[in-house]
């Protein structure tokens, strides 16, 4: 969910600011104070001639001052989801939050039990219209959960996984399937990997036995014999150690780029264009000196750690942290090293 949260108290515009927040959705069931903090945080380290205190400033829903619509207190009581929609503008006000619950957040509980009132008698009425049907089994294949008689079960009547759910962090998706999704509708909509028949048995009840763990495999196990570094050189004179290893990666040659015409393509983490040899300066090329990381749905390079991106294009937008000639491996062209200092 998306909020913008103003302050605009006061007649000095400078002292004005507006911060566009994008909460997660377990922030839902939190109080709006904790918006409040998060905003107060970034203001005082922007403003640091005008500190708010969050004890004495409290959150209100609505149009701004200069709009004169009648704006909503939220309170402690409150709840971000029940109380700020996406997109919605939020002002910073003077004065403590106050305890309980606001007027938005009443008037939204009294509605959602209305329609939770409404919907649990239209169920019962077609409940008692529509009974269920006699004999209706109900699938336990994961991913199905649907109702059926056996008369009707074949091979192929059922679309299922053949692997358990797997929730991590906000991402949820099936064991047996790649995709992962963050939206819980999302997840349900996933489509089973397996075609067969339905079934009434609990899946775990159907999985092989666990294999052994691997301290019960370690245990089974007699301790191997330890040799020192210095033996094992001794007896392998010629193997590679780690070392040496890494310089021979490191310094691999690259296949030239140059061509024909006096065009060549840089070789350079994070620029990859096209240049004019003759025209390559010490200052013609930005780049990244370390190899990029992606990590948990995160991608960022190396020599940059704070420049953590989620989505690909953002990521590959992401300016170089060093300033050099382009590089097309002729050797021409002299860089520092990826474990230099930029």
């Amino acid at each position: 969910m998306k909020v913008y949260v103003h302050f605009e108290e006061g007649s000095d515009a400078e002292l004005h600011v507006t911060l566009k927040l994008t909460l997660p959705k377990k922030w839902n069931d939190e109080s709006p104070v904790r918006l409040l903090k998060l905003f107060i945080d970034s203001y005082n380290k922007r403003k640091p001639d005008n500190q708010l205190d969050v004890d004495e400033c409290h959150l209100e829903t609505g149009a701004s001052l200069d709009q004169g619509a009648e704006e909503q207190a939220l309170a402690k009581g409150d709840t971000i989801g029940a109380t700020i929609t996406d997109r919605a503008d939020v002002f910073v006000r003077p004065g403590a939050t106050k305890e309980g619950m606001g007027a938005a957040a009443t008037a939204a509980a009294a509605a959602a039990a209305a329609a939770a009132a409404a919907a649990a008698a239209a169920a019962s009425a077609v409940t008692a219209t529509a009974p269920k049907r006699a004999g209706a089994l109900r699938c336990r294949n994961f991913g199905c959960n649907q109702y059926y008689d056996e008369a009707d079960n074949s091979d192929t009547a059922c679309r299922f996984h053949t692997g358990p759910p797997i929730f991590h962090d906000t991402r949820k998706g099936w064991s047996c399937c790649k995709k992962r999704v963050y939206d819980w509708d999302e997840f349900e909509q996933l489509q089973g990997c397996q075609v067969g028949r339905h079934s009434t048995v609990d899946p775990k009840d159907r999985l092989p036995p666990n294999p052994p763990s691997a301290e019960q495999e370690v245990a089974a196990k007699p301790a191997p014999v330890l040799k020192s570094i210095d033996n094992y050189n001794a007896e392998n004179p010629e193997a590679a150690t780690a070392a040496g290893s890494a310089v021979k990666s490191i310094t691999a040659k690259k296949k030239c780029t140059r061509r024909p015409d006096g065009t060549a393509s840089c070789v350079n983490l994070g620029c990859q264009k096209d240049f004019v040899v003759a025209e390559n300066q010490r200052d013609s090329c930005r780049y990244h000196r370390l190899n990029p990381v992606f990590h948990d749905g995160g991608k960022h390079w190396g020599c940059c750690p704070d420049q953590v991106k989620y989505e690909f294009e953002d990521f590959m937008a992401v300016p170089g942290c060093c300033i050099g000639f382009h590089d097309d491996a002729s050797g021409e062209f002299s860089n520092p090293p990826p474990g230099a200092a930029a």
